[in-house]
Parts: C-alpha cells; sequence; structure tokens
C-alpha cells in the first residue's frame, strides 16, 4: 500500500472549442501552442513592464558587478490565449494583443476578471475531464490485476516444470551410478580426503595407508614397483617415488576393470590401451552425477561438463556446472593421451546464489578417463571437501568443440582477485565497473525481422488491412464536412493532432477511386462527389464489390510471389551452406598437406645434424631452475656421452680422472672435462670443413661468420610432439646491442614466445655458449619473468645453433637451429624494441 497518492493521468485531454482541459489546468491552443490562463497580477506586470534606464548600481553609485537577467516577453502567440482567456477577440500582433488587454484591467484594483461563460466551459471540462480520468483509471487497474493474474499462472507451471525435471533427472543420475556400479566402478558418496595443491597424486601419504597399499599388491606388480624405484635415478625420495608409482598402478587397475567388465566372457590376448584420439573422449559434453553434492545440495542432481583441449594442445579445458558450482577447468600439463589417464586440474569459477568467486591454489580437480566415453572424477571445493564424481558423454554431432576454448580462456583469467574485490564490493552496495559482461550481440536469432517465417504477422497486418474502410469511413465524412479546424475532435482514447491541415488533392482523388467514383482533377469537385455518395442517415459509404474482388485478387497474387521469393532464398541458403562447408574441407585438406610438409623438413632438419654428429634428445631433460651452469647433467647422459666415447680419449679421460687428487667428486670433474672435450671437438670438425683454415686449428670469430646475428629457423622435437599447433614453424631472431654489452634473442616456440638476454657479454668465438635469461607468454596468454627461465645457446659453427630452454609447464627441452639467409638487414636497430619487451614484462604488468 503506498502512503502518496496517485497522481498519474490516464485519459487524454478533453477539447472544446478550442480549449482543452487536461490534469489540473484549461489551456487555449494557438498555431500548435497551448497556454494556461495567467494570473491577473502576473500578466499586469508583463503588460506594464518598462526597461530600466541604465545598469543597477551600488551604493556607492559605480556599476554593480551582478545585473539582473535581462527581461525576455512573450511570444504573441502568448498574448493572443490570454485574450481568448479573459473573453476578449484573439489578436495576431503582440502590441495590439497587449493594448486590448491593459486597457481591460481594472485601473483602480489592478484585476482583470474572467467572464462566467469561461468559468462555465472550465468547470465542464473539468468535471469531464474528471470522469474520463477515472474511467480511465479503473481499466489500468483492471489490466494490471489480469496481468498480475497471469504472471502467477506461468510461474505456477514453471515451477511444475521444474519439478518434473528435476524428477527425471534424479531417475537418470540413480540409473547412472548403478550401471557404474554393475562396472565394479563404485564412488564414495561423502567426502574423501582433501586434495589440495597442484598435483594430487604427489601429496603425503600415511604410512600406514602406504603400508596397506603394498601389502594388498600381488608379487609380480610389487617386484615390477622395485625394479623401477632401483634403477629409476631420477628419483630423489624413495617413499615420494612409490606414493607416485601406487597412484599409476590404482588408475591403471580401474581402466583394466573397466574394460574387463564391457567385454564379452572368454579367452582373448591383452589389447593395448586405446588412444584418446581415436576414442575422442578428451572432447564433448558430459552428463555428471556427484552422489555426495546430490544429497547435500537438491540443486546438483544432474550436472554436466564440457571439455576440449586447446588448438595448440597446451592444455585440456573444461566448463562445469555442478549445481553449487561452476566455473572453468584448466589442466597443469598437456592433454592426456590414452584412455586410462589421469588428467590434474586447476579451476576457478564461483557459487550460484552467493555469486562468490574461488580462484585458489587449493581448487584443484582430477579427470580419469576410463574409456567408452565415461569419466571419474575428484574435486575439492572448499564449502564441500573433496569429493567424487562420475561421468558419461552425451552423444553430439557436427559440434566443433575447440571453438569454445576461447571463451573458457577469457572467463578463467577475469576471476581473480581484482575481480573477487569488484565483486564483493557490488554484494554491499559499492560501485564496482561492470566491464563488457552481458554484452549483447548484433543479429540476434530473436530480432523482430525473423519472426515472419510462418506469415503469423503478416495476417495479423492483412486483418487490420480489412478493417481499413470500416475505420476510415467516419474520418473521411468529417474530413469532407469540417471547416473549422478547432471542430475536428478526437476520438476517446486518441489524443488531438497538433493542428487540423487539410489532405492534398491526390488524397481526395484517390478516396474516390478507392470508392468506386470517377477521378476528379481539383479538391472541392472530389470533396462534393465524395460526400454526395455518402449515406446521410449512417454517416457510411460502401465499397463496391469489385474493388472489394480486385483486393482480394491482388493479395492472394501477393502471397504466391512472396512464398516463391521465401523458397528461393532458402534454396538459395541452402546451397550457399553446401558451399561453405567444402570450402572449410578444401582448408582443411591444405592444412593437413601443409602439416605433413612441414613434419618432414623438420626430421630432415633432423636428421642433417644428426649426419654432422649433433644429437639431441626428443623428450624431456632434467630440468634446470635458476641461473644455469655448464657443468650440470644427469647421470643417464653422463652415461650415454662415456660409451660415444672413442676409446683413446675414454682412456686418457679414466687416467687423468685417476691420477687427479684435488678433485673433490670423479663425478664432477668427469662432467667438467666432457664439456671441453665437447668443444674441441665441435671447433676441429668447423676448422676441417673450412679449406682456408684447415689444419691451422685456428679459433673462428663469430664477426667473421655473422652467425650471432640474422634469423633461425628452429626445431624443438619434444614440443613438436607433445603440442602440435604453432610449433612446425618456430624462429629465433638474435643480435648483440650496439655497444656490446648484452647479447638479446627474440623468439618465437608455439606453445611460448619472448626475449633472451645473456648474463653476460655476448660470445666471440664458434663453439662458444651464451648462458641467457628470457621474458615471454605462454600460448595462454600469461605472462612468465622468474628466475626459473633460464635458456643457453651454442654456436656450431656453418650457421648452426643448438641450445635449451627451461619452461614451467613443459621442463627442460633441446632445440636446435639453422639460420636463414638475409642480406640488407641491420638486426641491432631491433634491440631497442626487444629491449622495451624485455622490461615490459615484469609483475606489475
Amino acid at each position: 500500500m503506498s502512503f502518496y497518492p496517485d497522481t498519474r493521468l490516464y485519459a487524454p485531454p478533453v477539447t472544446r472549442d478550442g480549449f482543452s482541459y487536461y490534469g489540473n489546468e484549461l489551456n487555449f491552443e494557438v498555431d500548435r501552442h497551448r497556454h494556461p490562463r495567467c494570473g491577473s497580477s502576473s500578466l499586469y506586470s508583463l503588460l506594464t513592464y518598462k526597461e530600466p534606464s541604465g545598469p543597477l548600481l551600488t551604493k556607492a553609485g559605480t556599476v554593480a558587478k551582478r545585473q539582473p537577467t535581462p527581461h525576455k516577453d512573450n511570444p504573441a502567440h502568448f498574448y493572443e490565449a490570454q485574450c481568448v482567456h479573459y473573453g476578449l477577440k484573439p489578436y495576431k500582433t503582440k502590441a495590439v494583443a497587449k493594448k486590448h488587454l491593459l486597457a481591460a484591467f481594472n485601473t483602480t484594483t489592478e484585476t482583470l476578471d474572467v467572464p462566467p461563460h469561461i468559468v462555465a466551459l472550465e468547470h465542464e471540462l473539468k468535471k469531464e475531464y474528471v470522469i474520463a480520468n477515472e474511467a480511465g483509471k479503473k481499466k489500468a487497474q483492471e489490466e494490471k490485476a489480469n496481468q498480475e493474474k497471469q504472471r502467477q499462472i506461468l510461474q505456477e507451471q514453471r515451477r511444475i516444470e521444474r519439478e518434473m525435471e528435476r524428477a527425471r533427472k534424479m531417475e537418470e543420475a540413480n540409473a547412472m551410478v548403478k550401471e557404474f556400479a554393475a562396472a565394479g566402478i563404485v564412488i564414495a558418496k561423502g567426502t574423501v580426503s582433501d586434495a589440495k595443491g597442484r598435483a594430487m597424486a604427489n601429496k603425503p601419504v600415511s604410512d600406514a595407508q602406504l603400508r596397506k597399499d603394498l601389502d594388498a599388491l600381488p608379487a609380480a606388480q610389487l617386484r615390477k614397483v622395485m625394479e623401477k624405484l632401483v634403477f629409476g635415478q631420477g628419483t630423489s625420495s624413495f617413499k615420494k617415488a612409490i606414493v607416485k608409482e601406487m597412484a599409476v598402478l590404482k588408475e591403471e587397475q580401474a581402466a583394466k576393470a573397466l574394460e574387463a567388465a564391457s567385454k564379452p566372457k572368454g579367452r582373448g590376448k591383452a589389447t593395448e590401451a586405446k588412444l584418446l584420439e581415436d576414442t575422442l573422449d578428451d572432447l564433448g559434453e558430459y552428463v555428471i552425477v556427484a552422489p555426495y553434492l546430490r544429497d547435500n545440495w537438491s540443486t546438483t542432481v544432474q550436472t554436466s561438463l564440457k571439455m576440449s583441449a586447446s588448438p595448440g594442445q597446451s592444455h585440456l579445458w573444461a566448463c562445469f556446472d555442478f549445481g553449487i558450482v561452476s566455473g572453468i577447468m584448466r589442466s597443469y600439463h598437456a592433454p592426456p593421451k590414452k584412455v586410462g589417464d589421469t588428467a590434474e586440474f586447476h579451476w576457478k569459477g564461483g557459487e550460484q546464489e552467493t555469486s562468490e568467486t574461488y580462484y585458489g591454489d587449493e581448487n584443484v580437480a582430477s579427470i580419469t578417463f576410463l574409456g567408452d566415453g565415461r569419466i571419474r572424477g575428484r574435486m575439492f571445493y572448499q564449502s564441500a571437501g573433496t569429493f567424487e564424481f562420475i561421468g558419461k558423454k552425451v552423444p553430439k554431432q557436427n559440434v566443433v568443440w575447440s571453438r569454445y576454448v576461447d571463451s573458457w580462456k577469457r572467463q578463467y583469467r577475469e576471476i581473480n582477485s581484482r575481480s573477487y574485490e569488484a565483486a564483493n564490493r557490488a554484494r554491499w552496495g559499492g560501485w564496482h565497473d561492470p566491464g563488457s559482461d552481458g554484452d549483447l550481440t548484433s543479429n540476434s536469432d530473436t530480432s523482430p525481422e525473423d519472426r515472419d517465417l510462418d506469415g503469423s504477422e503478416d495476417d495479423e497486418e492483412e486483418d487490420e488491412e480489412l478493417d481499413y474502410y470500416a475505420e476510415n469511413n467516419s474520418k473521411l465524412y468529417e474530413l469532407i464536412t469540417s471547416t473549422d479546424p478547432g471542430s475536428l475532435l478526437p476520438t476517446a482514447g486518441k489524443k488531438k493532432p497538433p493542428g487540423h491541415k487539410d489532405n492534398p488533392l491526390h488524397f481526395y482523388e484517390a478516396q474516390c477511386l478507392h470508392y468506386g467514383l470517377k477521378r476528379y482533377k481539383t479538391r472541392p469537385a472530389a470533396k462534393k462527389h465524395l460526400l454526395s455518395a455518402f449515406n446521410i442517415g449512417t454517416k457510411t459509404l460502401e465499397v463496391p464489390s469489385r474493388i472489394l474482388a480486385l483486393e482480394q485478387a491482388l493479395k492472394e497474387e501477393y502471397r504466391a510471389i512472396n512464398a516463391a521469393a521465401a523458397k528461393r532464398a532458402e534454396e538459395e541458403c541452402a546451397r550457399n551452406t553446401k558451399q561453405r562447408q567444402g570450402q572449410e574441407v578444401q582448408r582443411r585438406l591444405e592444412y593437413e598437406k601443409d602439416r605433413a610438409r612441414k613434419v618432414r623438413e623438420a626430421k630432415t632438419m633432423v636428421k642433417e645434424f644428426a649426419a654432422a654428429g649433433i644429437v639431441i634428445a626428443t623428450g624431456k631433460v632434467p630440468d634446470v631452475k635458476g641461473r644455469p651452469s655448464a657443468y650440470k647433467i644427469s647421470d643417464a647422459q653422463l652415461r650415454n656421452d662415456l660409451t660415444a666415447l672413442p676409446a683413446a680419449q675414454l682412456r686418457a679421460l679414466v687416467e687423468k680422472l685417476v691420477f687427479d687428487k684435488r678433485s673433490p667428486t670423479v663425478k664432477k670433474k668427469a662432467v667438467k672435462e666432457m664439456a671441453v672435450m665437447k668443444k674441441d671437438q665441435a671447433r676441429k670438425a668447423l676448422a676441417a670443413s673450412d679449406p682456408k683454415g684447415k689444419g691451422k686449428g685456428n679459433k673462428v670469430r663469430l664477426y667473421n661468420t655473422l652467425d650471432d646475428m640474422g634469423k633461425y629457423i628452429v626445431m624443438a622435437p619434444y614440443l613438436r610432439e607433445n603440442w602440435h599447433d604453432g610449433t612446425e614453424e618456430m624462429s629465433l631472431k638474435m643480435s648483440a646491442s650496439p655497444n656490446r654489452s648484452h647479447f638479446w634473442d627474440w623468439f618465437n616456440f608455439g606453445i611460448v614466445s619472448g626475449i633472451m638476454r645473456s648474463y653476460s657479454v655476448p660470445p666471440t668465438y664458434v663453439g662458444d655458449t651464451v648462458d641467457l635469461h628470457w621474458k615471454g607468454r605462454e600460448g595462454t596468454g600469461e605472462t612468465s619473468f622468474g628466475d626459473d627461465n633460464v635458456s643457453s645457446i651454442t654456436f656450431l659453427g656453418d650457421g648452426r645453433i643448438r641450445g635449451r630452454i627451461f619452461i614451467d609447464f613443459a621442463g627442460t627441452c633441446e632445440f636446435v637451429g639453422k639460420r636463414v639467409p638475409r642480406e640488407n638487414i641491420i638486426w641491432s636497430r631491433s634491440v631497442k624494441s626487444w629491449k622495451g619487451h624485455y622490461r615490459d614484462i615484469n609483475c606489475r604488468s
């Protein structure tokens, strides 16, 4: 209930003899200008106003700084309306109107009385307006009550539909749980041990649980675990390595149990694990069931999860909606490859009810691909702890899931501390920048232009056209018989036009033809014959039957033409769609051919380097974090280098290590000597291939070969095999600074790109190695600039380089490069822009 009276107006103005009453005042209209009656005292002040003789002065006799506002007199139509308001004739000239108004005033009392007939007219119009306004108000209230009733009915229908949908999803969820249970896959219905941090498999496990898991292992599997731990020299802790192997075995057992349950009983040979690129289980939409969430939150009966790898295969992305919480998952590593593999995720999202966002490091999840379109996973959520869920793939065709990755990336990046604070302020009534959330797209499929395909709106327009003559008979009669503009009163519920203006000749000429009369070239003649054709008693004019028949025939003809045009447009759209699909297939084939060509070229480059004695690791090498050391190397690499040494060199190396008593450890000394021998071999190989320097054994300066400046085509086998998109054409540009204080590189390795800067002065000779620190951006757009970002480049001569780089999510990988010959390019000019990019990437950016 409102405490204030309803002051809204529900009826249009009531008019008579040029006067109109609307709201609380009486107006008179002059040339489309409506003026209320001005009070006699105010009107007398306007009529007797005199301009001041000079500016306003102060008491001291000087001109005041603040002068009164200059007087602006009202227009002529104002005084003409006041003349009518006070019962005088309407004078068009301002001076004459003001003269007669002033003459009508009582000079003694300076007042002007309103004539009785004007007062009576005002009372009558006011009474009519009050009655019309009450009727309009009652009608508006009835319409509002009907709308509220319809809204309540619609709300009740929607509630019933939601209940039915929830019951259906509950049945489907129970059926899925029973299906997984029948296959031997039973998941916890309550919370399990919390898993926070980056990798769940590497979390500490209690000694009792580890001892129980080891006791439950068969003898054959226990022997394999022990052999792997004994001979695997890369493990740093015996206990951590056992925990990791046990997690892998658990996932393999779950995958084998599911595969055995899905196969028919009988003997058969063991098959290899299926590839996810064949089963397509790593992309698509899954129906998710989480029993713990379902039993504790009513909105999580049946939820969904959509996933796809990024186009560059650098990460696996998933968009999930678990009812109480929804958001985006991003894998820590590259997407899994085989059925039975487990992907570790970090997720960002928010609650549905409170809109509170979560983005911390403890938001982790994991998904295991069990094959046959089924997954199993677990997730840590602050309000629910760690819970498990299962999922079954929803078959959908002709959906390119990788197209959704860009929007998922954008949502993932927008959830951070800034958006959290903005949302927090908004919840408590503070201001925040809404950004571009909820922007509407153009060319919406719900635009009014696209709703006319079935002709429903056309039918309504046609019905309106059929009523045209019946509605306009009275209007035409009023137009013909009207002589005074004020006599044209609007009908109930419609506004009166600003001013009457008779229609032109061609209008009446067209009306004569519409009603079956002859065409008359003058307006009076046309109006005369139209008036004579009217029925004086009913004031109506019938449309001849032949005109109605002609109208119907033209309408049918137009419908047929419009239907044919719509059919042609539909066929044209189908042809365009088919042509576009063919073009997309052709572009895809061209892309595959180009990619195969680039792969062949990359393999040729690897073979070429191998023929020159330069063999690089095709897999991951040990991580190198912090500033690089030239003598840091794994045991396996050291063992391979010793095996490749000729017998004479190996004997000399062993003798030197045996008789050198100053070395604290044999291993460090061997590594150092091997690094020196590698450089000597590179210099000797270059001297043997150079006719000018053959037999001299002199060092070749990079200043002469120009290998320390220019563009290189780069090949990194480990990156190419694990990340396809963008790693076929990797490049690197380098140059020393003009004062030769540092060595700078610009690189683009597909999944990461940026700028390298040497720790010391540029290298001088062929065979030298330069250590660098790099800053850049990953393929996801995240910047990387920490001290762990290190790399090194060795100049092998003849336009060839070899190097290694540490990337956070890929580890340390090796690469080779071959120079691209380019002339007339001063590479040192690019150093200034490289410096700017390098300095712009920091914690503030």
